[in-house]
């Protein structure tokens, strides 16, 4: 007996495949120069598949910053050479290597210091300032800009009353301008006589030398905002008499040197007000 033999086909389910596209730069990031507080910015462009960016700086991995384009305000630290990192299921590849160069914003390495100066004598600031292409220096008086003062000391011989005030030096370089603290510069004479300007004035002290209390007379002409301070003869505040409005005229203070803890010694008694700037001295002997 013979059996018939039948040929069985089976059909699978569709399969498709596709091809992944490895990643490609379109784009490569560049590098830049730029100032300190400016935002920074780098890019790139790829082609490929579901591509994931990976920024580097150097040989470290920038954390949190995947996307094609890596910005943030620049520090001085951020200077340095970056790339980025294109990668999906096909491989990955590098970018170039860009250098970032941060330019500093202008620093003061050292504030000018207060002075006191006698009646035609000089008056001497000096600013010390830290940062690449500094260019310019300008001090101002007062807030207004003293014509030719463009160096890094301010130098004022025979100065008088008139040039007592709050001077700072404005430092600029190719990124901006940082000012210095305000210096006061005040007028003394000593303890022998008052000092007087445009309706302002501080007079001695009386007693003077003193073995405790003291009194200093004031003058506005005014209502306005005064302060009256003393202070070793290292300008170092040790202790505030007034700091507030005071009426126009003539007004005495008192104040006590046990109540300021002041030793025996020689000290100045400062008052600002209006753009009047003034010392006088005080001696306290025990």
């Amino acid at each position: 007996m013979t059996f018939g033999t039948k040929e069985l086909t089976f059909t699978s389910n569709e399969v498709t495949v596709t091809a992944g596209t490895a990643p490609e730069f379109t784009r490569q990031p560049e590098g830049l120069t730029i100032c300190e507080g400016k935002v920074m910015t780098l890019s790139a462009a790829a082609s490929g598949d579901n591509v994931s960016f990976q920024w580097m700086k150097g040989t470290q991995v920038l954390a949190n910053e995947t996307a094609s384009t890596l910005s943030r305000v620049a520090a001085d630290n951020d200077g340095g050479s970056y790339s980025v990192v294109i990668t999906n299921t096909c491989g990955s590849k590098t970018s170039t290597l860009v250098d970032v160069v941060v330019d500093p914003l202008a620093k003061i390495s050292t504030q000018p210091a207060d002075v006191q100066f006698t009646q035609g004598g000089t008056i001497t600031m000096s600013v010390v300032a830290a940062g690449r292409n500094i260019y310019n220096y300008q001090w101002y008086v007062n807030g207004v800009a003293i014509p030719g003062a463009t160096n890094a000391t301010l130098e004022i011989k025979n100065a008088s009353t008139a040039n007592a005030g709050e001077y700072y030096c404005e430092v600029t370089n190719l990124c901006g301008a940082v000012k210095t603290r305000n210096a006061i510069a005040s007028i003394t004479t000593g303890v022998t006589d008052d000092v007087v300007a445009g309706g302002y004035l501080l007079s001695t002290a009386f007693p003077n030398p003193t073995f405790d209390a003291t009194n200093v007379t004031i003058a506005v002409p005014a209502a306005q905002h005064v302060r009256v301070v003393v202070s070793d003869l290292m300008g170092r505040e040790l202790g505030v008499i007034v700091n507030g409005v005071v009426e126009s005229g003539t007004h005495a203070i008192k104040f006590s040197a046990s109540d300021l803890n002041l030793t025996a010694g020689t000290y100045n008694v400062t008052m600002n007000a209006g753009g009047f700037v003034a010392t006088q001295q005080v001696v306290v002997v025990k």
